[in-house]
């Protein structure tokens, strides 16, 4: 049982190490896996600007064009995924759903006689979510975290475990809904 727990808190422990460097990676370079979904649906699994995108949608371009590829832009970049900035998907705290997103295929190009060429985008419609990495990275070091628990308690330990879970709480409330709530008391 020692070695299991040992074992699964060192697989936590990379794993959010790798998440890491993913999220520092997702403010400079765009990185999305596409492909086709079980159903015939398709997939796009995209990180930027911080957070993960997963969208799944019916595809009305050309075949050809949907395979399973990696592929990886610039996070300014037109044919990054979604191609206008994240933040306009997202809200407080960097969650957000995805309904509708632009797609470029091919980005506009401008060869060297001064021909503008354009790029082909689509406006995807199906489901979807934005996650951030903050997320993930707190849930991560939580299960390496949880672990390594003994199942032993003290009466300090708990309190402690209660007031870190009462300001996780009022966090969440605030990034979600903006300010604390707090009631204004008459004075006598």
């Amino acid at each position: 049982m020692k070695r299991l727990r040992l074992a699964s808190t060192i697989l936590f422990g990379v794993a959010t190490a790798v998440l890491l460097v993913i999220w520092i990676r997702s403010y400079y370079a765009a990185d999305r896996l596409e492909g086709w979904a079980p159903g015939g649906d398709s997939l796009i699994v995209a990180s930027k600007q911080g957070g993960v995108a997963v969208m799944t949608f019916e595809w009305k371009g050309p075949a050809g064009d949907w395979k399973w590829q990696l592929k990886s832009r610039a996070v300014d970049d037109t044919s990054s995924f979604p191609a206008d900035d994240m933040s306009q998907h997202t809200g407080r705290g960097g969650f957000g759903e995805l309904d509708y997103a632009t797609y470029v295929v091919s980005p506009t190009l401008e060869r060297g006689d001064g021909v503008v060429m354009m790029g082909e985008t689509y406006w995807l419609r199906g489901n979807g979510f934005i996650v951030p990495y903050w997320s993930l990275v707190l849930v991560g070091s939580a299960l390496a975290l949880a672990t390594r628990w003994r199942g032993r308690f003290t009466v300090r330990g708990l309190l402690i475990l209660l007031a870190v879970a009462a300001v996780a709480i009022v966090g969440v409330k605030f990034i979600f809904t903006g300010e604390p709530e707090v009631e204004e008391v008459p004075l006598p």
